[in-house]
């Protein structure tokens, strides 16, 4: 933070697969640095030919992307396996899982959507792509051949657009990020459930809780309301009775 990060592909077994499934070589142009923003970036720049949008490039993070998916896909597939060998009965409406997936905000305001990119989020290549819906896609999927729900647990529930505005190059857009995710879950008909990014002080943490209580839409009755909450981080400060008194009026709100 608030770098872009660093494409992860370069072991022997991930240039084999880009070999064999996409008969290229990791093109040039991507951070050697994991601190740099777009713009310190060749592959990432913006201007008349966008790497990112073009050629190999273009190719490459597309490929990048369908890797994590097909990887979410067969863990999954392995969870579900690994219930059906205990023998025991799960009711789906008694057990499901949840996948985690990473709420990465910054450069989120970037036509490169860098540090997504560098993540195997892809949602620069084209107008159309979209990284979230793709997850929740592969997670509808699942969830089909599991027999049993799979939530889409994402994170940055306590964050606000202006949360980061002393680091502005930043370019963050958590509360954008969250509407691009509801909106995937909802048209998969994927059950969301969120998280908070970083862990606060409970007892002073009024104005997060305020802000999740609005992203965990409590007070709809349609699909776009939250299924879970997981909040950060269980310690001593957690049980004082200064958190335990406001985590009590949010819950009772």
């Amino acid at each position: 933070w608030p770098g872009v990060g660093l494409i992860m592909c370069y072991d022997d077994g991930m240039l084999k697969m880009l070999k064999d499934e996409v008969d290229i070589q990791p093109p040039e142009g991507f951070p050697e640095d994991q601190n740099a923003v777009p713009e310190d970036v060749a592959m990432f720049r913006v201007g008349p030919k966008m790497g990112f949008r073009s050629g190999n490039g273009k190719a490459f993070l597309e490929w990048y992307s369908s890797v994590l998916i097909r990887h979410g896909k067969e863990v999954l597939a392995e969870a579900a396996k690994a219930v059906e060998k205990t023998g025991q009965a799960y009711p789906a409406d008694k057990f499901c899982f949840s996948a985690k997936v990473s709420g990465l905000h910054w450069h989120v305001t970037h036509p490169s959507r860098a540090t997504e990119a560098c993540a195997g989020y892809n949602c620069c290549t084209s107008e159309t792509a979209d990284a979230y819906m793709e997850i929740a896609k592969m997670l509808a999927a699942a969830s089909t051949a599991a027999k049993r729900p799979i939530l889409f647990n994402f994170t940055c529930m306590e964050m606000t657009n202006d949360g980061c505005s002393g680091v502005p190059h930043a370019l963050s857009a958590p509360e954008d990020l969250i509407a691009q995710v509801r909106k995937a879950a909802i048209f998969h008909q994927v059950p969301l459930a969120g998280e908070n990014a970083l862990e606060f002080d409970l007892g002073t943490g009024e104005a997060a809780f305020r802000q999740i209580g609005k992203q965990i839409r409590s007070f709809s009755p349609g699909l776009d309301m939250m299924h879970g909450l997981t909040l950060l981080r269980l310690s001593d400060n957690f049980v004082k009775p200064a958190s335990l008194q406001q985590l009590a009026r949010f819950v009772m709100a």
